[in-house]
């Protein structure tokens, strides 16, 4: 017998790792069971552990070593979608049943994410009936989160900061984003202050409020007087997404500190300019510089000194690719792949990563790989994101090797 945690519930479970379901003791929930549990079980009950404690990025990152080493393994393609969408099971006590919850809603739907796709490709029977009941409770949510946040006035700027410590008592980080929040809308910007904007409502209906404003805001201030405080899983989760929103919108992001080092900043905001709160005239300088943000609305515009920008996701995009095409011509097809891989995390939308994918696995189109699942997978996803145009030329060289 292996111990399993519940992906509902977060319980220990005894379970027979030759079985495929399992019902969770605790709150009766079905579990589908990984393969090799044994040998891999304590990365998925870690992964179901930050899962549980909302830490979805770092859930995410177990959840992608796995399929490093096994791309077919259907559990933790799941475990990626429940990640990605931000997935809490709740128990309803009228019913006493685990009724998910979604903390990062997503514009593609649920039942179109590759990772989803995956799942249902590579999982048994009984597993996949579990995937698709619980994928279409997660799609409905969606729809509902979607269709509120569609009536929400758009934001111009999201101040993302963390509101109470351990204890439940106000942070400064509070009172110094209410301070900023104040002059703020005295320069007519409409903006996110959770303390504010969220006074009067439910925690149930926070989620459409907040996706409403970090997907029209076109700043956002993630402030902080602690290392641990930017890094706390509510203002990560806030930023990060922020951060992944950008890869199709031009946004701007700026960290601002007071009492530390911006050397504490968390790795993927280091990179960013960003300010110090304690300096005079910080206020002043940070209205100004966004002031020339939002007039100018342009990304040619050369106002990167006051605020940092999250450059254009085309261009990053673009040199991804063209990275990943001079390796081929060196035939470094290890690289090649490593950088396809992280085009298709980065921007899955773009054919041009699963195709890249296909070419390095093939070693550009010279080998016959026999066990073809994967290729297969990688090329319906092409099909479904190409233009007819583009796929039609792709397609020949695909059936003329393997169809």
């Amino acid at each position: 017998m292996a111990v399993l945690k519940c992906n509902f519930c977060g319980g220990e479970l005894e379970v027979n790792a030759d079985m495929s379901v399992g019902i969770c003791k605790y709150c009766d929930s079905v579990n589908t069971i990984p393969k090799e549990l044994d040998r891999k079980g304590h990365l998925y009950n870690r992964a179901v552990f930050h899962r549980q404690n909302n830490d979805f990025d770092k859930a995410e990152g177990v959840y992608e070593d796995i399929l490093k080493e096994d791309n077919a393994d259907a559990e933790a393609h799941w475990g990626l979608v429940l990640s990605k969408f931000g997935i809490e099971y709740v128990l309803d006590p009228k019913t006493q049943e685990r009724i998910p919850t979604c903390h990062r809603t997503q514009q593609e739907p649920v039942l179109s994410d590759p990772d989803y796709l995956a799942a249902v490709q590579y999982a048994d029977s009984e597993a996949k009936r579990v995937f698709e009941k619980e994928a279409g409770r997660i799609q409905e949510i969606q729809r509902r989160i979607l269709e509120i946040s569609q009536k929400e006035p758009p934001y111009d700027i999201f101040i993302c900061y963390k509101e109470s410590d351990e204890r439940g008592n106000r942070t400064e980080d509070s009172l110094l984003a209410q301070e900023l929040y104040y002059e703020l809308i005295k320069k007519g910007y409409k903006v996110f202050f959770a303390r504010k904007t969220l006074e009067n409502k439910l925690g149930a209906e926070y989620e459409p409020i907040i996706y409403a404003a970090l997907s029209s805001s076109k700043v956002m201030i993630v402030l902080g007087t602690r290392p641990e405080h930017f890094n706390s899983v509510w203002v990560r989760n806030e930023w990060s997404r922020f951060r992944k929103m950008s890869r199709d919108n031009h946004k701007a992001l700026i960290p601002a500190y007071r009492g530390m080092s911006p050397y504490e900043l968390p790795v993927e905001l280091s990179s960013l300019q960003s300010q110090d709160m304690s300096k005079l005239g910080f206020m002043q300088d940070l209205i100004d510089g966004i002031e020339r943000w939002m007039r100018s609305g342009k990304q040619g515009e050369n106002i990167q000194k006051e605020i940092p920008v999250i450059g254009s996701a085309s261009s990053s995009l673009e040199r991804l690719l063209q990275n990943a095409q001079t390796y081929i011509k060196l035939e470094n097809y290890s690289s090649a792949e490593e950088t396809y891989t992280m085009v298709t995390k980065k921007y899955p939308e773009d054919f041009r990563g699963w195709w890249g994918l296909i070419v390095c696995q093939t070693r550009n189109f010279s080998e016959i790989i026999q066990e073809r699942a994967t290729l297969n997978m990688w090329f319906k996803y092409v099909k479904k994101l190409a233009d007819s145009n583009e796929f039609s030329e792709l397609e020949e060289k695909y059936i003329e090797l393997y169809l």
